[in-house]
């Protein structure tokens, strides 16, 4: 994927030499990106438009690589959901976890998510330029203010039943702009251009909410 044609992020040094310069980087990213109403977009958004006619995408050999990425990308997002939700499960179920994480207060979940954002985006450096298309769920200063948002985006992704085996199909997180451009494609002749370009944002997109999740399920860690 080639994000750079949506908005030039952060080097992913930064990451790791200063993660508060880091993310007020990416949130001068997003300012720019909101300002360009990518996300707020009809369903017909330009970011899939934008990466579906790039020249990569021409290439049936850059296609086909595109789309064993994207199925390895599920299949890793299947076995985080089930191991998350292995974890959390039972603190989350008794309150613990959500008691824990809604009294450690904005500054330490700041802390907390910050950690956490960067050890996925340095560890699996493509999930770095995805944060992209995650412009209301991982923002730190949200996460902060709002303590609910990790604990709303933890119970999407958990697994329904957290004693079956890891399951085939992963869960996406909800977002009113992506499901309609899934619903358009869905309505419409869309080309297989188009389907690789969103398959390959959602599974980025959610395998980033996913991995970013799966760090701060430990309620004893706070």
């Amino acid at each position: 994927m080639n994000a750079n044609a949506l908005g030039v992020p952060p080097d992913i040094q930064l990451a790791s030499s200063d993660p508060l310069a880091w993310e007020d980087r990416w949130d001068q990213v997003f300012a720019v990106v909101n300002g360009q109403r990518i996300f707020s977009s009809s369903p017909a958004a330009w970011t899939v438009q934008t990466l579906a006619t790039s020249p990569n995408m021409q290439d049936p050999k850059h296609r086909d690589d595109v789309i064993r990425c994207t199925r390895s990308q599920r299949k890793t997002l299947c076995d985080i959901q089930a191991q998350l939700t292995s974890i959390a499960a039972p603190s989350f179920l008794g309150n613990d976890l959500q008691d824990r994480w809604m009294s450690a207060g904005p500054s330490k979940r700041g802390e907390i998510i910050l950690a956490g954002l960067v050890a996925a985006c340095t560890t699996v450096p493509s999930l770095h330029e995805a944060r992209l298309f995650c412009d209301k769920e991982i923002r730190v200063e949200s996460h902060r203010q709002n303590g609910r948002l990790f604990l709303d985006l933890l119970e999407e992704m958990m697994v329904q039943n957290p004693t079956a085996a890891s399951p085939d199909t992963p869960t996406y997180v909800a977002h009113p702009v992506w499901d309609a451009i899934v619903a358009d494609q869905q309505a419409s002749n869309a080309t297989i251009c188009e389907k690789i370009a969103l398959a390959d944002i959602l599974s980025e997109r959610n395998l980033l909410i996913g991995q970013d999740s799966a760090s701060r399920v430990n309620p004893r860690e706070y």
